[in-house]
């Protein structure tokens, strides 16, 4: 419905942030001789210019960052979507832990949050469900020695996950989250983020 109202409208372009994976809708544009330029998530199958964040290389190197750290046995907190911003951290995580021949298995270290975020465009990242997921995973496998946040809000839940079962942050378990919100100074301690 926005590709028509643009095409009716006769637009000379078009700014997309693109929530999704689908880019049909996108293509009837350019086909039509609308211009794009796509905004934080990329669409490869698109050809469009792009702006954004390298999420590869900032998550590669808050990984490399905890590894310097000392840290060996690191997770993956990321949003259970499959869209280019995930997919591009993961991928700079997993490029870390091989060039420091660390393992990565995916079912234990890569863990995912599933959220409501595409039930509601108001709640976006829940600190609410990264606790939660958190809270079995610890359970489950033990407390890592750090863990790379695809947000700063999974990094609230996953620091309260751990405040409850003992392990101290940052003296046990370091943690790195993505965004640098500005809450993220005034939590104690305060919070590195990407």
């Amino acid at each position: 419905s926005a590709v028509e109202s643009l095409l009716r409208a006769a637009v000379d372009g078009a700014i997309v942030v693109p929530v999704q994976t689908k880019y049909r809708h996108w293509r009837r544009l350019q086909d039509a001789g609308v211009p794009i330029v796509l905004v934080n998530r990329n669409l490869p199958e698109l050809d469009a210019d792009h702006v954004g964040v390298d999420n590869e290389l900032g998550a590669y190197l808050a990984t490399k960052h905890v590894i310097a750290e000392g840290a060996k046995r690191i997770w993956a907190l990321e949003e259970d979507l499959p869209i280019t911003t995930i997919a591009a951290r993961v991928e700079g995580f997993r490029a870390a832990m091989g060039e420091a021949g660390l393992p990565v298995r995916l079912s234990e270290d890569v863990i995912y949050v599933p959220t409501r975020r595409l039930e509601s465009f108001a709640l976006p990242w829940q600190s609410e469900e990264a606790y939660h997921v958190c809270v079995r995973a610890l359970a489950q496998y033990g407390p890592p020695d750090a863990v790379v946040a695809g947000n700063d809000y999974f990094a609230l839940g996953l620091i309260r996950a751990l405040d409850e079962a003992g392990p101290r942050v940052p003296g046990d378990v370091l943690i790195v989250g993505y965004g640098d919100h500005p809450y993220s100074a005034y939590i104690t301690p305060a919070l590195s983020s990407v």
